[in-house]
């Protein structure tokens, strides 16, 4: 683990290594104060740690939360997926009683895609210490996950998919009402420094970015010369927004009109646009969590469905 700004000119200095458990996935308060960091600790996937941040830091007992002990009583595997801190730190969201479907990969650079197949969201007071679903997002027959802060704190936007239902909705904290902001395999909003816009990629289409006003109406797309968007993301003062690309290079966008500035090549060997099924049960999705059809169909011989098995492992 490295901590500190990009631009120092020897790098981050190391802060943590050689760490006993897995521990990656994280977030940190708007103001640097909280750290929240998924840790694979005593035996429990769930398992979550959370840090004031100090000059010296000690993980502890007293600093580990479980995910798992939402609801424990329904004896449901969690292993609380895309947690993150809310930007003033007391509060912290995550897809909990999930369940997502890896694809390990051999290139270090993009090791390993995946994606929920089942989950709700759930949000953790670290000042009452207690667990609560977050309304509009607690349906166990439709997946909710990926779950993004607003940088005011009031709002949080997220991603639904399901049989009957797809898109993204926005949950406000005083209304305590959820409202739809997509109806499409629109993925991994970002929201702008001021909160007054979010981007969203299409998971669906080689499409452009496209941009939303907070209220949910459409204000632009903004198209990248070359590739399918992957992930998008703003620069803390808002005047650039940086756009991952499957032509293996990071776009730097205008952060007003969305036109081209500079990009970047990232040395990755992997076809990004190529083909790929994964199966789930009885049933076979693709790369973007989109049911393609179900093993018992006639015209699927159980060559193919064992040889799709065999390639990828449900975690």
């Amino acid at each position: 683990w490295r901590f500190g700004t990009v631009d120092m000119p020897e790098g981050p200095p190391i802060v943590l290594k050689d760490l006993p458990v897995c521990g990656n996935c994280h977030s940190f308060a708007d103001d640097g104060s909280v750290l929240g960091l998924d840790v694979d600790y005593g035996n429990d996937k769930g398992a979550y740690g959370l840090l004031p941040v100090s000059s010296h830091m000690v993980m502890d007992d007293s600093k580990i939360i479980t995910w798992a002990d939402f609801k424990r009583e329904d004896g449901e595997l969690t292993f609380g997926l895309l947690s993150r801190v809310s930007p003033t730190g007391r509060w912290v969201v995550s897809t909990v009683k999930d369940r997502s479907v890896f694809v390990a990969m051999p290139d270090l650079m993009i090791s390993q895609l995946f994606f929920p197949i089942k989950g709700i969201l759930v949000v953790y007071d670290r000042e009452t210490k207690r667990f609560a679903p977050l309304p509009g997002a607690d349906d166990p027959a439709f997946v909710q996950t990926n779950a993004a802060w607003s940088p005011d704190g009031k709002e949080i936007v997220f991603r639904v998919w399901g049989e009957s239902e797809k898109g993204l909705r926005i949950f406000n904290l005083d209304t305590k009402q959820t409202r739809t902001l997509t109806t499409g395999l629109d993925n991994l909003p970002g929201w702008s420094p001021d909160g007054q816009r979010l981007l969203t990629v299409d998971k669906a289409t080689p499409g452009p970015v496209r941009v939303w006003r907070r209220d949910g109406t459409p204000l632009a797309t903004w198209p990248l010369p070359a590739g399918r968007p992957l992930s998008v993301a703003f620069a803390p003062d808002g005047t650039r927004v940086a756009v991952g690309s499957s032509d293996r290079r990071v776009y730097l966008l205008d952060g007003a009109t969305g036109g081209v500035v500079g990009s970047i090549a990232v040395p990755v060997d992997i076809d990004m646009d190529g083909e790929m099924e994964v199966v789930v049960g009885n049933a076979i999705y693709d790369m973007y969590g989109n049911a393609l059809y179900h093993t018992d169909d006639p015209d699927r011989s159980e060559e193919h469905t064992s040889e799709l098995q065999s390639q990828f492992r449900i975690s």
